[in-house]
């Protein structure tokens, strides 16, 4: 379910910030949307992903870009949001599509939504260091360890 090429178009749509509201279930929920940016080559601009969800929720939400795991947030109480750095390279910020799906594990006391979800510009500069696209796990060229 997370990745790329997967047929979610049965799905039901749904914001994550509105299934922070629905009654409490316990389970796996995924989430996925798919987007583009526009990034000039000559501009080095780091992006993170920001789940602005209530902390102190019991859930956990493991972070999937373009098929990579890129981590998990536990909520509990232990303070501000998280921001994800979307590392380049995983990442396609010239204009390619991303995938990005959300697994957000519920215990039963909480909605199954990760609340409101946003990308945020985490600085910019001119130059950098060209970074090649990492292909999908399990795209043609992806090497199976």
């Amino acid at each position: 379910w997370h990745l790329p090429g997967h047929d979610d178009a049965g799905w039901e749509a749904v914001s994550p910030a509105a299934a922070a509201r629905e009654e409490p279930r316990q389970g796996v929920t995924w989430y996925r949307t798919t987007f583009r940016l526009d990034v000039p080559p000559e501009v080095d601009a780091p992006v993170g992903l920001v789940l602005d969800g209530s902390p102190d929720r019991d859930r956990r939400v493991q972070v999937f870009l373009n098929g990579w795991n890129l981590g998990e947030y536990t909520g509990g109480g232990n303070g501000a949001p998280p921001a994800f750095v979307l590392p380049n390279g995983i990442l396609r910020t010239r204009a390619a599509a991303n995938t990005l799906a959300l697994a957000v594990l519920s215990g039963g006391d909480t909605p199954p939504g990760p609340g409101p979800v946003r990308l945020e510009l985490l600085g910019g500069a001119a130059g950098g260091v060209p970074v090649e696209p990492v292909p999908s796990p399990g795209s043609p060229g992806t090497r199976r360890g």
